[in-house]
């Protein structure tokens, strides 16, 4: 082996040796391990669950602890929509988490499954407590942290499209019931007790900006605190029955 060849090997075994020494120097010091961990972005969950479920022990070498497998146990409970896991040398640990939020209930086996907007069933809950109840279909599976199963396969998207179209014409959070009964007869109820006839699926947007508009004084003697029933005609109009004392 010729002199030189010797000493390139020789430079290699050095280079492979102070990289050890560093890295057993890093995962060894105090001044590495974590002394604390912060959350942020989270409104329902409180702080302590969320370092209880990301199990981040204090103490530990930074680089000992997998940020990947934190995210992960993070994502794992049924609120938490996106989290994201940084570690603030020298020996801090950030989490930031956006929260799902509850978009409605339906009666289950054991009370009520609170889904969110996609259907992700967020906890089941003895009551319904403020969210807008939805019935017409029959719940086959509800277990937090997955979709919610229904026996009728177009349910969860018809609730997931009227949904989405309440929030386009800013309705939301008027409604307090979404009844799918079928695919030609979808009723909403309001807070005052004004009962909303679409008929179909079709036309959603079209049919609620009319909606919006008549609640807003588009139709004399109707506000967003009337009651009665509003009926969609079927020929581009909706009529109007004002409930009796």
């Amino acid at each position: 082996m010729s002199k030189k060849r010797r000493r390139n090997l020789g430079g290699v075994f050095i280079l492979i040796l102070l990289f050890i020494i560093a890295v057993t120097v890093v995962l060894t010091i105090p001044v590495f391990n974590i002394t604390s961990v912060t959350v942020t972005g989270n409104a329902r969950l409180t702080t302590e669950e969320l370092l209880t479920v990301a199990a981040v022990p204090t103490g530990k070498n930074i680089y000992q602890i997998s940020m990947k497998d934190v995210e992960e146990r993070l994502l794992a409970q049924p609120y938490v929509l996106s989290a994201t896991v940084k570690r603030r040398f020298p020996a801090k640990v950030a989490i930031t988490v956006t929260e799902r939020e509850e978009a409605a209930a339906i009666r289950c086996t054991g009370g009520y499954a609170i889904i969110d907007s996609e259907g992700r069933v967020l906890r089941i809950a003895a009551e319904p407590e403020s969210v807008m109840t939805v019935s017409g279909g029959t719940v086959d599976t509800a277990q937090p942290g997955s979709t919610i199963l229904m026996t009728d396969e177009n349910f969860l998207g018809n609730f997931k499209l009227l949904l989405s179209e309440l929030k386009g014409a800013d309705l939301s959070v008027t409604i307090r019931h979404m009844r799918l009964e079928s695919s030609i007869n979808t009723v909403l109820e309001t807070e005052h007790n004004l009962e909303i006839h679409l008929g179909g699926m079709d036309e959603l947007s079209y049919k609620l900006q009319m909606c919006k508009n008549i609640m807003c004084g588009g139709y004399e003697g109707i506000n967003r605190e009337s009651s009665g029933v509003l009926k969609w005609t079927g020929e581009g109009q909706f009529s109007y029955r004002h409930h009796e004392n």
